[in-house]
């Protein structure tokens, strides 16, 4: 933007906010002025036709970063004309009378402001042009018109051109190529269409209307529109099963896209349940010139997101204000996209496009919440049906229990009783053994009483031994005694012995035989011919043979 067009946006801004006439904030000669002399400071500032020292204090700062090709910026800087009074600058202003182009420049020695001098105020075209395209464009930033489209074209880069008319006045436009697709429109000779945008002056091509957003008017252009695009969607097999994604069982991250202002966040959100969902609510105008443009940036955005699924929903509405959810390119956007996506647009009689080719096509934003929320339904209804079978099968377990513990109860007390009885006749046999020990107490303490007389007269005789064999005499001898009965004993050992010696017998010419297992043969019987034997004599052994 040149310095003028700056200061004219600046000029108009400022009187909205302050809701005054832009001439009362600066007057555009004022304007040509600034943009003649370029001032640099608040004294420079104060040498231009209409602006005195209030101006300076209120606007100064703004204007000089305009100036400086800074932009409109707050301010805050301290001006000069709060360090000095009004009369100092005066002062100052008249001691200077040449501006910094060095025109001459007369000034009103009591209010400081210049004087105008009496040559031409003209202004170049390109200045007025200039002027009336940023007061066009200030003034009517968003204003739709609608008539009947004439002289439709379209350059090699895809813009589009063409001309709207009425019965009285005729409207140059012109639409840029991402916006035309967008809109998803292909515009004929003698379509009745909105256009939104804004108006220009050019400086070689004059006044024109720069189109955004492009939409059909009236019912008939729309339904033709929405049957032609619904046939050739079809005959690509976009509305067939085979084409939509099965949701992912119990989704925990929802993507939304609706207007933040409109009943049907409401009845979503209402109806999708509490099952700890983490939702990314991306906020859109669903309605209107720029909800296409809304719309695909929100797909756009949600696209990069880390979500289960995508909910795009929206009320009722005429099939005009649904034309949104009737474009090609949201359509194609809702296909391409990397999740499974719903849509539920308006009320039952409602059918979109979008909810056709969506994977779940619901008919209400209500419907869209209920189909986020069928699987986690089925789960706590098959939860449901699980407590219900634990109760059920826990309470049948327990009265069974209930029964077995009755019976064992009784067996217990039945075999308690007869377990009392028994014992009863126990502890009087108890008792009875218990005499019978007593008696044998008594019995065994007389016998003990008896036993240790016994004992000590044997212990008494048995002193008396001992104290017999600690006597020398009598041990002398009874050892004597001893020795004779032992060599007596083995005089008779060694006549037996030799009585029995075998080589005895042997010396007196017997011999014995044995066989080749050292069995003594003692009769005929006890060989058998070709026997081997061995014959022992006295002086060795003769080995023999049975012949006979």
């Amino acid at each position: 933007m040149t310095l003028m067009q700056k200061l004219i946006s600046w000029q108009q801004d400022q009187a909205r906010k302050e809701h005054l006439e832009p001439y009362m904030v600066l007057q555009f000669n004022t304007i040509k002025e600034i943009v003649r002399i370029e001032p640099k400071t608040h004294d420079e500032l104060l040498r231009i036709k209409g602006i005195g020292p209030a101006k300076v204090r209120k606007y100064g700062d703004d204007i000089l970063h305009i100036v400086r090709g800074n932009g409109v910026v707050g301010g805050e800087a301290q001006s000069s004309m709060d360090l000095f009074s009004e009369a100092e600058v005066v002062n100052d202003i008249a001691l200077s009378s040449q501006n910094p182009k060095g025109a001459e420049v007369q000034f009103n020695p009591e209010t400081g402001e210049v004087i105008e001098d009496k040559k031409d105020d003209s202004i170049t075209v390109t200045e007025f042009v200039t002027m009336l395209d940023t007061m066009l464009r200030t003034n009517f930033r968003r204003v739709r018109v609608q008539g009947e489209v004439v002289g439709f074209k379209q350059n090699a880069n895809g813009h589009a051109y063409f001309q709207i008319k009425d019965k009285d006045s005729v409207l140059r436009c012109t639409v840029f190529r991402s916006n035309y697709e967008l809109s998803g429109i292909q515009l004929e000779d003698g379509m009745e269409i909105i256009i939104t945008g804004q108006p220009s002056y050019h400086k070689q091509y004059g006044f024109g209307f720069m189109g955004n957003t492009l939409e059909l008017y009236g019912e008939g252009a729309l339904k033709k529109a929405y049957d032609d695009l619904k046939k050739k969607l079809s005959e690509e097999g976009l509305f067939s099963s085979e084409k939509k994604r099965v949701l992912l069982q119990l989704p925990e991250k929802i993507g939304l896209i609706t207007s933040r202002t409109g009943a049907a966040i409401g009845d979503f959100t209402s109806n999708v349940g509490q099952y700890g969902y983490k939702i990314i609510f991306h906020h859109t105008s669903v309605e209107g010139a720029y909800a296409l443009r809304d719309i695909k940036s929100a797909l756009e955005e949600m696209a990069k997101k880390d979500i289960d699924v995508l909910v795009l929903v929206r009320g009722g509405g005429s099939l005009e204000s649904l034309q949104a959810f009737n474009n090609e390119t949201i359509i194609r956007m809702i296909t391409d996209f990397p999740v499974p996506v719903i849509v539920g647009v308006g009320h039952d009689e409602d059918e979109t496009l979008a909810t056709l080719v969506a994977d779940v096509g619901a008919s209400t934003p209500t419907g869209a919440a209920r189909s986020v929320r069928e699987s986690w339904d089925a789960c706590d209804k098959r939860v449901q049906n699980y407590e219900s079978i634990i109760i059920n099968t826990f309470d049948k377990v327990l009265q069974q229990q209930k029964h077995v513990i009755a019976h064992i109860e009784r067996n217990i007390f039945a075999q308690f009783t007869t377990l009392t009885e028994h014992f009863s006749q126990v502890f009087h046999r108890f008792f009875l053994s218990v005499q019978k020990i007593d008696t044998h107490i008594q019995s065994q303490k007389v016998h003990i009483q008896q036993s240790q007389e016994k004992i000590h007269q044997h212990f008494q005789y048995s002193l008396d031994n001992v104290k017999r064999a600690f006597d020398i005499t009598y041990f002398i001898k009874s050892v004597a005694t001893r020795i004779t009965y032992i060599k007596e004993k083995l005089y008779t050992y060694e006549k037996t012995l030799t009585h029995n010696d075998p080589q005895r017998q042997l010396a007196l010419g017997y011999s014995i035989a044995r066989n080749v297992k050292g069995n003594v043969i003692r009769k005929k019987d006890d060989i058998i011919k070709d026997d081997v034997l061995f014959v022992q004599v006295s002086d060795g052994e003769i080995l023999t043979k049975v012949s006979k």
